[in-house]
């Protein structure tokens, strides 16, 4: 392949405001997976998920297509990429960083102290507005994401615990002796998750949250409403969406086009209106109607 300049700006990860770099480039991410350089990217819609994976230092690629919601493509890219890569002369470089990109075969289960599993539990967010779920059933953790149902945790040590149903590595990290953030392994990459500091939703008056939203910029308008005890956005085109309570004012929906919700209040503490944020769509607008 020849690579133009166009090419080489496809390559080049983002760099924000505050310089830090991630590795989003422009259409692609840019990582590597057990030592080897690759250029990814996913995509899903309603049920169907995507993924594309090139290997361009071993001029290989994997792409995967599902119309099944629950699959992973990802995951599945990165099996079939070590199928076909593991004779290859650069896997000696993969082989060495085996243990750091997949978690190992050999790990036993070992038994946590009931208080220890119990202050790993709460909420803690992946990505702005998208939360993840840690919660104790039968002295065992499991793990809950918007597409992750309950998933068990098996711990191998004192903090890290593997997810053998999406092949990750979950490392729990202190600071001052309690937890405030769990570091995830997955894929070939990681992630780094901040805890939300514990608050009592059931003292929160979601009846505040309830009335008209409306969003000029789409000419449309949803109604909070309780229903059975549980705020839900009400449509009468895309029907209902729950809204969970994550920490005060800020909920996370089960509809990826309102995967998080931040109702905005004045200064007297009245609530104004939200800002919505799914897919790509970040802090659109809605003003509560009076």
């Amino acid at each position: 392949m020849v690579y133009t300049p166009e090419i080489d700006r496809m390559n080049m990860r983002g760099v924000l405001s505050k310089a830090d770099t991630i590795t989003y480039a422009m259409g692609q991410d840019i990582g590597k997976y057990k030592g080897l350089r690759i250029i990814s990217h996913g995509g899903a819609d309603a049920g169907y998920r995507s993924f594309f994976v090139r290997f361009p230092d071993q001029r290989f690629s994997v792409n995967v297509l599902s119309n099944l919601a629950s699959f992973d493509p990802g995951g599945m890219s990165f099996k079939i990429a070590d199928i076909y890569l593991k004779d290859k002369e650069v896997e000696s470089g993969l082989k060495k960083e085996k243990t750091e990109s997949k978690i190992p075969t050999e790990n036993k289960e070992i038994k946590i102290n009931h208080d220890v599993l119990v202050s790993y539990c709460g909420q803690y967010e992946w990505q702005p507005g998208i939360f993840v779920s840690i919660s104790l059933e039968n002295d065992n953790l499991v793990v809950s994401a918007p597409e992750l149902p309950k998933t068990p945790m098996i711990a191998v040590s004192a903090t890290e615990f593997d997810v053998k149903a999406v092949s990750a590595k979950v490392t729990f990290i202190l600071d001052s002796g309690k937890v405030s953030k769990m570091k995830v392994q997955m894929n070939g990459e990681e992630v780094i998750a901040m805890k939300i500091p514990d608050f009592d939703p059931t003292k929160t008056n979601l009846s505040e949250y309830t009335g008209d939203f409306y969003s000029e910029e789409l000419s449309t308008a949803y109604t909070m409403v309780l229903d059975s005890g549980k705020l839900i956005a009400r449509h009468f085109r895309t029907g209902d969406v729950l809204l969970v309570l994550n920490k005060p004012d800020q909920f996370s929906g089960n509809k990826w086009y309102l995967r998080n919700v931040m109702f905005t209040r004045d200064s007297s503490g009245k609530i104004t209106g939200c800002n919505v944020s799914g897919g790509r769509v970040r802090n659109l607008k809605f003003e509560k109607a009076n």
